[in-house]
């Protein structure tokens, strides 16, 4: 048979899938939320729907089916519905609709295939999206991965690297996810590391993190090492954009920060701000430390304002930088990698040599050593 004759005769095969029970019984449960203008459904109403999806793929999936086949068969039943991507439409929404099954080679590996499936959540261009992988010898779904484990909003999965299987520790999968709203390149993104041991998948770390929409987010696993990189910005005025990292070191079902913490000096500060007590007192003197939640509430509330930079003598040297009246960040550090908070003062030591930072803003921007 020719093989142009021989697709059609598939595709034919394919279409007339969409009277399976499986597949009019998920119809039944969407047709009623369409139309209706719903910001959010509820969890309640969305895990059902979920789960029915997942089960419905996994049939396809155990009979040897495609995702391409799967999306024409959900195509014919009706159930795929297009995310608004004007501005101008936004308010627009197709509840009631499924987004197109993906399926791939995970990481250039021969033994595990990654699944997404995609419920339209809400207006807005709300959409939350599920992260399913399967061993494929034996078949067997051994994982499902979320940005949240209960719905609140909309997420759909930017980035995601996994490890090697074999590691004693488990097998990491990283994964980047930002929540799905069309008007905003800085919508919330979540940073998630997951250990897989067999069929079991435990969440070791989730966090929270501003990341540029525009820019690509870098994975990296190698062994029990895990890496992000990414576009970030700061909690100014400026919207200026700064290189962001986060290394981390998985050890007894934790994640632990790893140097760098950021590129630059500016960065240093902002995620110095952002952490916990705890951790932040890792990364500074005991002196930075006592200054460190007191420093971090004011600035949280009224944000950094860039007001001067010096170089300072001393063993080791620092950069001090200026942020608004009685907060002067001293740090010091040749390179990213070495960059510790070393005092919060009220003002830069007059011994300091004054670097100009109305031209640009280089000396706070850029890496310690260039």
């Amino acid at each position: 048979m020719r093989p142009i004759r021989l697709a059609l005769v598939i595709l034919a095969a394919i279409c007339s899938a969409q009277d399976r029970p499986d597949t009019a019984h998920l119809a039944k449960r969407l047709e009623p939320l369409r139309g209706h203008k719903v910001y959010e459904l509820s969890d309640a109403t969305y895990k059902p729907i979920l789960n029915e999806l997942l089960a419905w793929v996994e049939n396809r999936i155990k009979a040897g089916e495609t995702g391409q086949q799967m999306n024409v068969e959900l195509c014919h039943a009706g159930l795929l519905g297009g995310i608004v991507e004007s501005v101008e439409d936004y308010d627009s929404n197709s509840v009631g609709y499924l987004w197109p099954v993906g399926s791939w080679a995970v990481n250039g590996t021969d033994d595990l295939m990654a699944v997404t499936v995609a419920v339209v959540t809400g207006g807005y261009c709300n959409l939350d999206e599920t992260l399913v992988l399967y061993r494929r010898n034996p078949l067997e779904r051994i994982a499902q991965i979320n940005a949240e484990p209960r719905y609140i909003h909309g997420f759909t999965r930017r980035a995601i690297a996994i490890g090697t299987a074999g590691d004693p520790g488990g097998r990491i999968v990283a994964s980047e996810w930002v929540a799905s709203n069309c008007t905003s390149n800085w919508n919330g993104n979540i940073l998630r590391i997951d250990a897989m041991q067999g069929s079991k998948l435990q969440t070791i770390l989730t966090r929270g993190i501003s990341v540029f929409g525009g820019d690509d987010v870098s994975l990296n696993v190698d062994g029990q090492t895990v890496s992000f990189n990414y576009t970030s910005g700061f909690r100014d005025s400026s919207s200026i954009a700064r290189e962001g990292v986060a290394r981390y070191q998985v050890q007894g079902g934790r994640a632990i920060r790893q140097p760098p913490i950021a590129k630059s000096f500016g960065g240093f500060i902002d995620e110095w701000l952002d952490m916990d007590d705890r951790e932040a007192a890792r990364w500074a003197s005991a002196k930075a430390t006592l200054r460190h939640r007191e420093i971090a509430a004011r600035l949280n509330k009224s944000g950094l304002d860039w007001e001067g930079a010096a170089d300072c003598p001393g063993s080791p040297p620092t950069r001090a930088i200026a942020s608004g009246p009685k907060a002067v960040f001293l740090i010091s550090g040749t390179t990213p990698e070495t960059m510790r908070m070393e005092s919060v003062l009220d003002a830069i030591p007059a011994s300091c040599r004054e670097l100009d930072i109305n031209h640009d803003r280089s000396p706070i921007l850029r890496e310690p050593g260039r």
